[in-house]
């Protein structure tokens, strides 16, 4: 099952720890990646976040927070040749920004949405050469705003190196799920309830992706929920705050 993937955060700092300094398991690693990784993982492991694209949302804002109490440094594994699909609710809210205004006497949200790119005519082009509807490059846009909110960007690793000739995305994901045998920790939520496009995706991609990873190594890759699970799937951890809406043109 999906919770079975997790391990509790103070295990997994532990845990990182005793593999990072087992040579002959980061020697395997490297050859099972098959791929020099980035030097940010050559030193220590690292708290990973893996996105699209990194973005100043709330959900960023609970990684940073963690960060802050694990005292690992962070890395946003993002993926500059993945496709924009507008079927998919974390790319849509990467193409359209909710910002959260404030919180009304009867405790409802209000919000301000505002749409920075075209969807129709962006749909199934890489990240990378999506341009704004103020013609800024889409990836830069949303560093951008990240650094205008936390004075400056963390380091960044492109995992569009496991997939340069044609690799499936079960064969992406093992390659994450092996950074996370001994480079670092995962934190993520990997949806199985009410969704059921996630949730088929975590059956026929994710579980298949771990179970290849676990049998390769013998090891459980080291993924920590991010968001809390009791409310995993509310759309707020995709908003944005509302101070920030003053930087859009």
């Amino acid at each position: 099952s999906i919770n079975e993937l997790y391990t509790p955060i103070h295990i997994a700092k532990e845990e990182i720890h005793r593999r990072w300094n087992d040579v002959t398991l980061r020697k395997k690693v490297e050859e099972f990646l098959g791929v020099k990784i980035s030097d940010f993982f050559e030193f220590e492991p690292r708290m990973i976040l893996s996105r699209g694209i990194l973005t100043p949302n709330f959900e960023t804002r609970l990684f940073l927070d963690i960060v802050n109490i694990v005292g690992l440094k962070p890395i946003c594994a993002e993926f500059h040749n993945d496709k924009f699909c507008s079927q998919n609710k974390d790319k849509i809210h990467l193409g359209k920004l909710v910002f959260l205004d404030k919180l009304n006497k009867k405790k409802d949200y209000l919000i301000t949405k505002k749409t920075i790119i075209n969807f129709s005519d962006n749909e199934n082009r890489s990240f990378k050469e999506i341009k704004t509807l103020t013609d800024e490059n889409f990836i830069d846009f949303h560093h951008d705003l990240y650094i205008k909110q936390y004075g400056n960007i963390m380091d960044i690793f492109d995992i569009s190196i496991f997939k340069k000739n044609g690799e499936s995305i079960k064969s992406v994901y093992e390659k994450i799920f092996c950074l996370c045998i001994v480079n670092g920790i995962l934190f993520e939520n990997f949806i199985a309830k009410d969704n059921e496009i996630e949730k088929k995706f975590t059956e026929n991609v994710v579980l298949p992706a771990l179970k290849t990873v676990i049998d390769a190594f013998g090891l459980k890759p080291l993924v920590v929920p991010l968001l809390p699970l009791s409310n995993e799937e509310q759309k707020i951890w995709m908003w944005y705050p509302g101070d920030l809406k003053k930087y859009l043109r």
